[in-house]
């Protein structure tokens, strides 16, 4: 998958190498970006041969001269148009027109208003996360960015942790722990004692296979997807475990599924038009925990991961449905899915691919990470700015800040400092 990495949208007036955007590629080969092309707030077509080396990074300059003699970088362009200081939509179309990537910032609240003027650029916190929402990016750490090379978090720090865009570890309640709270609504399911001993213990949910559910109302449609979760059947037989659906149920309208066969393997499965279907090799023993993921992305394929391992084989898919405002975990489903027997824990949604490293990671217990504050990202989170201040020599000097956001912060504690 290629991706927005680093936009420099707003670049002071001493910074010469001027507006640039850089891309990132997830994939471990090269992609050719012959006839891709940027739109939206930038008009740029890739020239035959663009080659994005695996794991590499690509620039597209307003001036390719001015920058590469700034930065000692090589860069495409220059682009038509300007990027819009207040924010704007950028897309990244394949050759087919189909839209691969798009980021659409802003320089006020919840975006980082640090990337707006300051010399900082708008810089993702992890290659992985989403590009559509606010909390994937932040100023950049050094003035004028890191293009050409990974965004680090911080001199000397490891790598971003992955947050999951949608977190229920199912501890007593469905909330969602991750930073967006699209919490689930409980329809009849209880909790269980009863976790995988990868887990340790804890609570996971539990459904009885007659009618219930949680439902979580979700609008946003990901351009790709991972869904990793850990399922114990009590009962072997063909039934729907987590699915997408919309407002007419998931008998006729349902996508993005994991489900089981009535033989007892996982099944993933997803429309694009046309069904697509991957069927795991292991049987399921009632009973027994297995960590279980699905992967699919745009004009990519769709995969099935069952306790770290990939099963079946990669299935081709095209555009995935963008019909879905809800999951449904527990429910039935059309073709012949009952409700689900079991239980089922530590359910994650990433808008993104994870790697099969990464998946088999989360299967031996890896313990997913939460959003928190730290002194390396909290300037760049909280809505807070330097609005006016008076003159140099001025008897009573001041300082007037200003809250972007909507509610009220707490100030004790900070510094302000020169």
């Amino acid at each position: 998958m290629i991706v927005f990495n680093e936009l420099q949208y707003h670049p002071r007036t001493t910074q010469t190498e001027g507006e640039w955007i850089e891309l990132h590629s997830q994939h471990a080969v090269d992609v050719d970006l012959s006839g891709w092309r940027l739109d939206g707030g930038v008009d740029f077509v890739f020239p035959a041969g663009t080659i994005i080396p695996g794991g590499g990074y690509l620039i597209i300059a307003a001036n390719p001269g001015a920058f590469t003699a700034a930065k000692g970088v090589a860069a495409l362009g220059p682009f038509a148009s300007v990027l819009a200081d207040s924010g704007e939509s950028v897309t990244l179309k394949n050759k087919n027109d189909r839209l691969m990537d798009e980021v659409a910032y802003n320089d006020r609240f919840p975006w980082p208003v640090a990337a707006d003027g300051s010399g900082a650029t708008l810089s993702k916190i992890s290659d992985t996360y989403a590009s559509a929402e606010p909390q994937s990016w932040r100023g950049s750490v050094f003035f004028g960015g890191t293009p050409g090379a990974s965004n680090s978090a911080a001199p000397g720090a490891g790598p971003a942790p992955i947050y999951a865009q949608r977190y229920y570890p199912f501890e007593g309640t469905a909330l969602d722990a991750s930073a967006n709270a699209l919490n689930g609504v409980v329809s009849g399911a209880t909790y269980s004692s009863e976790t995988p001993a990868a887990l340790g213990t804890g609570q996971s949910l539990n459904t009885d296979g007659v009618n219930d559910l949680v439902d979580v109302a979700d609008a946003t449609s990901p351009t790709a997807y991972t869904i990793a979760m850990w399922v114990k059947a009590d009962v072997i037989r063909a039934q729907s475990i987590i699915l997408r659906s919309d407002a007419s149920g998931p008998a006729g309208s349902y996508s993005h599924q994991l489900r089981m066969s009535a033989a007892g393997r996982f099944e993933h499965y997803a429309y694009d038009g046309t069904t697509r279907t991957i069927t795991g090799t292991t049987v399921a023993v009632a009973g027994t925990w297995y960590h279980v993921a699905i992967t699919a992305q745009n004009g990519g394929a769709m995969r099935l991961y069952v306790n770290g391992v990939e099963e079946g084989a990669s299935v081709s898919i095209g555009a995935l449905w963008t019909g879905g405002t809800r999951w449904l975990i527990g429910s039935s489903s059309g073709g012949g899915m009952n409700w689900f027997d079991g239980r089922t824990d530590d359910l994650a949604f990433w808008h993104v691919v994870l790697s099969g490293a990464a998946i088999q990671s989360l299967a031996s217990g890896a313990t997913l990470p939460v959003p928190q504050p730290s002194s390396s990202t909290a300037i760049h989170d909280v809505p807070l700015v330097i609005n006016e201040l008076t003159a140099a020599g001025v008897v009573s000097p001041w300082i007037e800040l200003r809250n972007h956001g909507t509610a009220a912060l707490a100030l004790g504690g900070y510094v302000i400092a020169g």
